[in-house]
């Protein structure tokens, strides 16, 4: 009897070993760019990024850490829209929301009604409705963006 509670307890440790890891969430990439350039994006096309500040909203409904891990690499094929932007720029922040909603397109459309906010028509956009899910500042709107996320019911991380 007592081996059956040591491997159960062995089991449940393993299990929040890998809730913890394998949680969906929502996310916002805050990507600088230094020196303008323009870069073909996919079905796109050609896009002109200036220098500044994007903020590309996301969402990963199986495992947001996973997510955020692909986002930090470098690749050579580039699959995401986000993919091309991150080939030529610096990622800056991450702001991340583990919640089992799917937040994506309402966190991206408050980020959209920020002011100074610009929205990169078409780009990340091909799985919703939304305009976008690419958005240009001037400046890093990394402040409103936490206040933002930390007004979120759930967990929020910020990296």
């Amino acid at each position: 009897m007592g081996k059956t509670k040591n491997v159960q307890k062995i089991l449940a440790s393993r299990m929040r070993k890998k809730t913890k890891w394998r949680r969906p969430g929502t996310y916002s990439l805050i990507v600088k760019v230094e020196d303008e350039f323009t870069a073909e994006v996919g079905a796109l096309g050609e896009i002109r990024f200036a220098s500044g500040y994007y903020v590309y909203t996301g969402s990963a409904m199986n495992d947001v850490e996973s997510r955020i891990r692909y986002h930090r690499k470098n690749k050579d094929k580039l699959y995401y829209h986000i993919d091309y932007l991150l080939h030529h720029a610096k990622l800056s922040n991450v702001l991340v929301h583990k919640s089992r909603r799917r937040l994506e397109c309402k966190i991206n459309g408050d980020i959209m009604g920020l002011r100074n906010a610009t929205p990169v028509k078409g780009f990340g956009s091909s799985d919703c409705r939304c305009p976008c899910h690419l958005v240009y500042f001037k400046k890093n709107p990394i402040r409103k963006l936490r206040r933002m996320y930390l007004g979120l019911r759930g967990e929020t991380i910020k990296r």
